[in-house]
């Protein structure tokens, strides 16, 4: 009962109400468009990010951010998305870069490795490699050999815990190292001829090359908790936090060399942080009771103690010539000279705890991270520091969420921080920020909805009011809600903030100001939660449903009994009026906690359903019942009304969804697709399609706190209550789903952290559109390529759409004047034929406005076509990255230019030499990225002899535009 009411209480606190959908969708990046499962026509959000990392040195280096939904690839030098990585078939749970950056190893909940090929970004190879988890994947330095890690803990999921070794080129399975338990970590010597893992508390060695166990470490009673190889990969380190010791192994032999122990009598304080110095010479120990120890690996001996910090020491570095030592205690940076052990500097400014830094190359400038803990001493803010004279170079502002790391780019020249809220990329000379990349608002996605007006309410955990066009944020409402929903006009906004969940803040969207504060009743000796918010049509009256705190109830037998002389204030359903915030009835009789509440198109009846496993309909008017539905067999979750009012869909937890009638309160069809509890249902407007989502198939891990499930939408036809298909490509969590206003967008929310956008069906049938020559369901760039291919053409033709015997220009305004709204014409743009191109519509809008027609419709095409120009000519000219690359013997080099321009590609080899000029003469304004547009180098020099392997260099000339790009022969 108790993991039951948890999860309830976590799945039904988000309430997402889409009043419309803007048609400005076309304005975000392209990236919105990689990586879409099928049927999907945008994504909106990068998910949560979990690790960052480069993956070659130079200018041209990549930058990977991984996140829940995949691996984004990043141009180092201006964070512009170039691919994601995305078709895992688990969770991942353990990710690691080759060392070369060309390979990405991830290891999945369900036991499966997966190897992906970072410049193609294809999947090369798939392995079911352990039967549980795997938890630690790690390349040899050389990069030919994996290691991955199976855990044995048999109350998450049952694991091998086993060690394999695998065989990156081939990715076959070499060996199979060690016995069941439990595996902490792997880690390879600098070498890569040794592999430590920590087992069950003891260090084991391998011999890599012959895959034989060389060594058990331990050291009775100590259970090793951490361990680190020296940089030449002679000794191991090995320790535990608590009393302070650290051990010191000879990796050769494995041989306790030493071990290190320094307490203090009064308060034997324990290990923080330790570190070797880059030349191996020194390992410093930081502890919790203020202390640093320097200890001379060679001899074993302390060097020398630093006592300066005041509080507990957070972590402890090393410049990279080893001759400086930085220690952080709270928001203290202490700069110490290695070999006196002299205090050097103190870097003093953050306001909040440093949690972490970072050396440049040339170890001249250190990068410090504040820490944001949401109290008045709030410090997002990254200072340059230069190390020599311990002066303040640059302080960085502008980071709106936690900093979890830093990386200075291989050159020096870039700093990458990543934020909570996004990753961003700043010069680190001039201390200005060159880009960022951040469609995510924190970690979650419960939150989705779109105004009329074109306004957005972009995921988040905090509330972000913006402007879908541009992107831009119009106001934020700082505090964390934990249910959020909106009236139908889309003035009002009802939040539920996490300390006070017995209030409902509503606010005007307009202004972002506070409107009014609806308070429920509390007691003296229980908590209670609103769990959801609705709104009447008008927008007049909103109606809360509310019960004990999920985990109180489920702490109690019976809470209707236990609610005594309170209970008119518990499991209710109250109505309040939005403009004054005061309450105007409260409608009573529910046995437990109200999960969900809905009002009818009419706004005469009111929906409500709960823990009592009824659905009640309830008279607005007179605050009476009319009627209690009873059917389910488990919790119900979620309610909603067709567009008519006269059929009731309900879900829950016994893997149901019902549709009522409500005039006769009768089941009329019980759909039972899902094969794990369903969380939400939502129509169509036009009724006729009603949309689950919910949990299917298999647990993905099950533990005493939590459980989470594979989630999926599933689509029926409301009439015959058949199901119609099913939406896959969430990975976590859905909390929130509607159509847009015309039915033709399912925008999707998920806790994986982003947003997707469905295209529906069309209401009109197909046949009733003649302007509809594919006859696909809808009128877009398809249908006037057809048309365009067809010109000329007499009799009989489906592209003749105004019949008058032949297919021309007329016929193409007619098709464009059905697309719908203007602006719509660009959202379609990557669903058209590649001979859709600036020049070829120059052209239609030329001959259609030679017509001279002034009627509305021909004005209303003409403007498609207009918008469609528009969208196709870009507005910056740019070199595109060269594909394949690397490739053998023949590669395609696309470019878009913003003005027409004569353009010309040259080729240079690695020492700067000319090897091949393609002048590709004027080109018009356009995108030229396809292969029959983009320019074509077949791998020979000028007089046509084939280039040998290695790295070239193109250079884009167009006008006065330069740019120039690598790419790799490999043969």
């Amino acid at each position: 009962m108790k993991i039951k009411s948890s999860l309830l209480f976590s799945l039904l606190l988000f309430v997402v109400s889409i009043l419309g959908l803007s048609t400005a969708f076309a304005q975000y990046e392209p990236y919105t468009q990689m990586g879409l499962p099928e049927g999907a026509k945008a994504r909106f959000g990068t998910g949560f990010f979990t690790d960052i990392a480069y993956l070659s040195g130079g200018t041209d280096a990549r930058f990977a951010v991984s996140s829940s939904i995949g691996i984004w690839l990043c141009d180092a030098e201006t964070l512009q998305v170039q691919d994601l990585l995305t078709g895992h078939t688990g969770i991942v749970y353990s990710e690691g870069f080759s060392p070369d950056g060309s390979t990405l190893a991830m290891g999945l909940s369900n036991g499966v490795m997966e190897l992906w090929d970072v410049a193609t970004g294809t999947l090369r190879r798939t392995h079911q490699a352990h039967t549980g988890p795997v938890w630690n994947v790690k390349f040899s330095p050389d990069g030919q050999t994996l290691a991955t890690g199976g855990d044995s803990i048999s109350h998450v999921l049952d694991g091998d815990g086993t060690v394999h070794l695998w065989d990156v080129a081939t990715g076959t399975l070499q060996k199979t190292l060690g016995q069941t338990g439990h595996i902490h970590s792997v880690s390879f010597s600098p070498d890569g001829q040794t592999l430590a893992a920590i087992l069950d508390g003891t260090v084991e060695l391998w011999d890599v090359a012959t895959y034989t166990h060389r060594n058990t470490l331990a050291v009775k009673p100590d259970h090793i908790e951490s361990i680190s190889f020296s940089p030449d990969g002679r000794t191991l380190a090995g320790w535990n936090s608590w009393p302070i010791s650290v051990h010191l192994w000879d990796v050769a032999t494995g041989t306790l060399t030493k071990t290190l122990t320094k307490t203090l009598a009064w308060n034997p304080g324990r290990i923080s942080s330790v570190s070797f110095s880059p030349d191996g010479q020194t390992l410093a120990v930081g502890t919790d009771i203020g202390t640093v120890f320097l200890w001379d690996v060679a001899l074993g001996v302390l060097r020398k103690t630093l006592k300066e910090h005041s509080l507990a020491v957070n972590g402890v570095s090393f410049s990279p010539n080893s001759r400086t030592l930085v220690t952080r205690s709270s928001n203290v940076v202490y700069l110490w000279d290695v070999d006196t052990g002299e205090l050097h500097k103190t870097l003093k400014g953050h306001t909040n705890y440093v949690f972490r830094v970072s050396f440049s190359p040339d170890g001249r400038t250190l990068a410090t991270s504040g820490t944001n803990w949401g109290d008045e001493n709030n410090d997002d803010t990254v200072r340059l520091w230069d190390v020599s004279t311990g002066g303040l170079l640059k302080t960085l502002k502008g980071h709106t969420g936690y900093i979890y790391d830093l990386h200075f780019s291989p050159d020096g020249s870039s700093l990458v921080v990543w934020s909570e809220d996004a990753v961003y990329l700043w010069d680190a000379t001039t201390g200005t920020l060159r880009n960022t990349f951040n469609e995510q608002r924190g970690w979650h996605t419960y939150i989705v909805g779109f105004r009329p007006d074109g306004g957005a309410l972009p995921p988040g955990d905090i509330v972000l009011l913006g402007d879908v066009a541009t992107g831009a944020c119009r106001k934020i409402l700082e505090e964390e809600v934990s249910i959020l929903s909106s009236s139908p006009d889309g003035s009002i906004l009802a939040t539920i903030e996490e300390n006070t969940p017995h209030q409902v803040l509503l606010w005007d969207i307009a202004t972002g100001t506070l409107r009014a504060t609806l308070t429920e009743p509390t007691g003296a000796d229980w908590y209670r939660h609103v769990y959801s918010v609705s709104f009447s049509p008008d927008g007049s009256t909103a109606a809360t449903g509310s019960g004990l705190d999920s985990d109180y109830s489920s702490d109690i037998s019976d809470p209707q009994a236990d609610e005594g002389q309170n209970a008119e204030f518990i499991n209710a359903v109250r109505l309040w009026d939005t403009t004054t915030g005061e309450q105007k009835a409260t409608l009573k009789g529910n046995m437990y906690g109200v999960f969900n509440v809905s009002f009818s198109p009419d706004g005469q009846t009111l929906a409500s359903c709960g823990y009592d496993e009824t659905v009640r309909l309830w008279d607005v008017g007179s605050g009476t019942l009319n009627a209690t539905l009873t059917g389910h067999t488990d919790f119900v979750l979620n309610v909603s009304f067709s567009p008519d009012g006269q059929t009731l869909a309900s879900c829950g937890y016994d893997k149901t969804v019902h549709l009522w009638d409500v005039g006769s309160g009768t089941l009329n069809a019980t759909l039972t697709k899902h094969t794990g509890p369903v969380l939400n249902v939502s129509f169509s407007p036009d009724g006729q399609t009603l949309v689950s989502c919910g949990y299917d198939k298999t647990l993905d891990l099950w533990d005493t706190e939590s459980i989470s499930f594979n989630t999926v939408v599933h689509l029926w036809d409301v009439a015959t209550g058949t199901h119609k298909s099913t939406l896959k490509g969430h990975v976590s969590d859905i909390y929130s789903m509607n159509f847009s206003s015309d039915g033709s967008t399912l925008a999707i929310g998920s806790d994986d952290g982003t947003v997707f956008l469905w295209e529906m069906k069309p209401v009109v049938p197909p046949s009733q559109l003649t302007e509809d020559i594919n006859s696909d369901g809808v009128v877009n760039i398809q249908d006037l390529v057809l048309v365009a291919s067809q010109f000329g053409q007499t009799g009989k033709n489906t592209a003749d759409v105004n019949g008058d015997g032949v297919v021309n220009i007329q016929d193409l305004v007619l098709v464009a004047a059905a697309f719908g709204d203007v602006p719509a014409a660009p959202i379609t743009l990557h669903h058209a034929h590649q001979r859709l191109t600036s020049e070829v519509v120059q052209q239609w809008l030329a001959t259609a406005k030679q017509l001279a027609l002034t009627d509305a419709t021909t004005q209303r095409g003409i403007a498609v076509l207009e918008a469609l120009l528009t969208a196709l000519i870009p507005k910056e000219t740019a070199l595109l990255p060269n594909y394949p690359n690397p490739f053998n013997p023949e590669t395609w080099i696309p470019y878009q230019l913003a003005t027409a321009a004569d353009v010309s590609v040259l080729i240079y080899s690695a020492d700067g030499k000319l090897v091949r000029t393609l002048k590709l003469g004027q080109q018009a304004a356009g995108v030229y990225g396809s292969r029959s547009r983009a320019a074509y180098w077949d791998g020979k020099n000028e007089v046509g002899e084939s280039v040998a392997s290695g790295v070239y260099f193109y250079t884009l000339k167009a006008g006065d535009f330069t740019a120039t790009r690598k790419m790799l022969i490999r043969k």
